[in-house]
């Protein structure tokens, strides 16, 4: 299983959502263009205050238009659901032999008052 992980909270400035989505639609074009998929399942979710999911059904244009949709700055950050999500989708989903999961972030989470 394939998961990219796309935080859309405010400190995702538009420089750094442009670069997101370019590295987002990469990946899908990739995806799209092997001939045998790499990975049993492919999701994409974007997250800030709540997350918003794709599964990847090998339709590039379907895939762009939702990540041009959904991955524009807004508003917190809920890393933990999206975490949560991605083992809940691991522990259900039929004929996983391995998880990979790309986190695109400035890391804003990883940092403040809640670390202490």
């Amino acid at each position: 299983m394939l998961a990219i992980l796309m935080d859309r909270s405010g400190s995702m400035a538009d420089a750094h959502c442009a670069a997101l989505r370019a590295g987002a639609k990469f990946i899908g074009q990739v995806f799209a263009d092997s001939g045998q998929a790499p990975f049993e399942h492919f999701y994409a979710i974007s997250y800030d205050h709540e997350m918003k999911e794709f599964k990847w059904n090998g339709d590039q244009a379907e895939f762009e238009r939702f990540i041009d949709k959904e991955v524009v700055s807004r508003g917190g950050n809920d890393e933990q659901s999206v975490f949560e999500r991605v083992r809940h989708l691991s522990n259900t989903l039929p004929d996983i032999t391995s998880l990979t999961a790309i986190l695109f972030s400035d890391g804003g989470f990883m940092c403040g008052p809640h670390l202490k």
